[in-house]
């Protein structure tokens, strides 16, 4: 069960890239977000209250579930949708293969763990191999270049992706249940969104097509609601740094998708960017276990 959980998981992650390229429509990307995550929360609510998780959550603990929102589920994604206006999904899932390497760090900043020279080493060889993924546009840098624009946006997104999960391992040391923190946390993220939209001016409008609204089914259902799901059972059974590794296996599968139907290119550059990058992740997590 633990092999087929870990398997649904990276898929599902995995094929969650080429989704989002769907939807970016004429529909403002923070809005079809509040569609994405009003809904995941809904359903998050449902189940936690199944699981007889408790719903009701003391007033002081709110504050962090609304920082979990804004940073995990509002911006982080907010910023990832931009950025795949200008990166083929492919490539974007495999820069948040660092991920893993951030965490570690913020670690060190958060909770006083001691960074050890192979952590350090690790993010170099990363950091190294997106570099060299995106050295054509590096070499040849203008202000209005898209893709580099796409590669900021994307690694501010793995910077707040990882405060929020900072924050998840605080919610989780106050013993909040995961199902119901998911569930305000996505909550707050929406609400966030909405204002976010409002303030920019965005209309709440809706795309009746067929692929926007597979798409958005899609990532509500499969994307946020059953991944989050296997993958917080699958942490369950086999505990969190083993979990982890599903960050290494679903940029694969990403990158695959994205070369069948996104035309990506394959150059001896990027295929060397993307080895490191994601053999940095494998390191780091695979020497950090060890030395636990």
């Amino acid at each position: 069960m633990s092999g087929f959980l870990f398997v649904i998981t990276v898929l599902f992650w995995g094929s969650t890239w080429i989704a989002i390229k769907f939807q970016l429509t004429s529909v403002a990307p923070e809005v079809s977000l509040v569609y994405r995550f009003g809904a995941a929360s809904i359903i998050f609510f449902f189940f936690a209250a199944l699981k007889r998780q408790r719903l009701k959550i003391p007033f002081k603990d709110h504050q962090y579930l609304a920082l979990l929102g804004v940073l995990m589920f509002g911006m982080n994604y907010l910023l990832t949708y931009w950025a795949a206006k200008s990166i083929p999904s492919g490539l974007l899932a495999t820069i948040f293969a660092l991920a893993p390497v951030v965490n570690i760090l913020f670690e060190l900043l958060f909770f006083g763990r001691r960074i050890e020279p192979f952590m350090l080493l690790g993010a170099i060889v990363g950091a190294s191999g997106i570099a060299i993924i995106f050295w054509p546009e590096l070499a040849n840098l203008t202000i209005g270049n898209d893709m580099l624009f796409g590669l900021v946006f994307c690694l501010c997104a793995i910077i707040l992706f990882s405060l929020g999960s900072m924050v998840s391992v605080r919610n989780h040391a106050a013993s909040l249940p995961v199902l119901t923190c998911n569930a305000y946390g996505m909550a707050y993220g929406a609400l966030f969104l909405a204002l976010f939209a409002i303030a920019n001016g965005k209309l709440f409008t809706f795309d009746q097509s067929f692929s926007y609204i597979a798409s958005l089914s899609y990532l509500i259902i499969v994307g946020t609601v059953l991944s989050f799901l296997c993958f917080l059972t699958l942490m369950a059974r086999i505990g969190p740094s083993k979990a982890a590794y599903t960050t290494i296996f679903f940029p694969m599968v990403a990158l695959l998708i994205s070369t069948l139907f996104e035309n990506f290119q394959w150059t001896t550059m990027n295929l060397l960017g993307v080895m490191l990058a994601l053999s940095s992740s494998l390191f780091v997590m695979r020497r950090s276990r060890l030395s636990n």
